[in-house]
C-alpha cells in the first residue's frame, strides 16, 4: 500500500514546512509528486488538515517561527486542505498518552517492510498533547497520518492496526509485525486503554 492509493491522509504540521521548502528539499520527492497530483485533480484520495494542525499553524504564522517572506506561501497552502474537527477529551487524550508509554516501555517495537533494519531501532515516544489530539482525529475519521515526526504518532497503529503513519520521504506506512500486534490483543491494559479513546463518553 503505497501513498498512491485511493485513501484519506491527515497532513501534519512538519509537512506543510516540507510543501513550502520543497525547491530546496528533494527526500519527500515520492510525497511531492502524490501531493501535485492531489492538486491536479489526478489522484483520487483526499488530504486534509486537523484542526489541532490548523491552530498550530495560525499561531506560528504570528510568530518568528515562520519567516515573514514564507508566510504568503504558507497561508496559500493551508487554504488547500479542508480542517477536521476532533471530539477530543483530556481522558482521551490522556489515554493515548499513557498508551504510548507504555506500549514504548513494555515492548520492543518491530517495524517490518521498508522500515526493517536491524542496525537501527526505532523506538515509539508518547505524544505532546497537541499530537495526541491529532492521532484522535485520525482515529474519529479513521483516516492514515503523513508525518516526518514517526515517532510520536506510532501508537495511532496500537490503538487501530487498519491505520498507519506515512512517512514522507518515503511514501510507504509504516507496518508493525503480525506478533507484535498479536501481543497487543492479548494485553488487557493496552484493551483498557483503546477503550477509553475509542468510547469515551465524557465531554471533557
Amino acid at each position: 500500500m503505497s501513498l498512491g492509493e485511493k485513501r484519506a491522509f491527515i497532513i501534519d504540521t512538519n509537512v506543510i514546512y516540507n510543501i513550502v521548502h520543497s525547491s530546496s528539499n528533494h527526500e519527500i520527492q515520492a510525497f511531492l509528486n502524490t501531493y501535485n497530483d492531489w492538486q491536479n485533480g489526478a489522484y483520487d484520495g483526499v488530504m486534509y488538515f486537523a484542526q489541532e494542525v490548523q491552530n498550530e499553524l495560525e499561531v506560528q504564522l504570528l510568530s518568528t517561527k515562520i519567516n515573514k517572506k514564507l508566510r504568503p506561501r504558507f497561508r496559500m497552502e493551508m487554504s488547500k486542505f479542508r480542517t477536521l474537527q476532533c471530539s477530543s477529551t483530556k481522558k482521551r487524550e490522556h489515554a493515548v498518552r499513557q498508551l504510548a508509554a507504555y506500549v514504548a516501555y513494555t515492548y520492543k517495537i518491530p517495524i517490518t517492510g521498508k522500515y526493517e533494519d536491524k542496525n537501527r531501532e526505532t523506538m515509539m515516544q508518547y505524544p505532546s498533547v497537541s499530537d495526541a489530539r491529532i492521532i484522535l482525529t485520525a482515529i474519529d475519521y479513521e483516516y492514515d497520518i503523513v508525518t516526518s515526526n514517526i515517532k510520536d504518532f506510532l501508537v495511532l497503529s496500537c490503538i487501530n492496526p487498519l491505520l498507519h503513519i506515512i512517512r514522507p520521504k518515503d511514501n510507504y506506512p509504516i507496518v508493525f509485525s503480525q506478533q507484535f500486534y498479536e501481543e497487543l490483543e492479548s494485553d488487557e491494559f493496552v484493551e483498557h486503554l483503546r477503550e477509553q479513546i475509542i468510547n469515551d463518553d465524557s465531554t471533557t
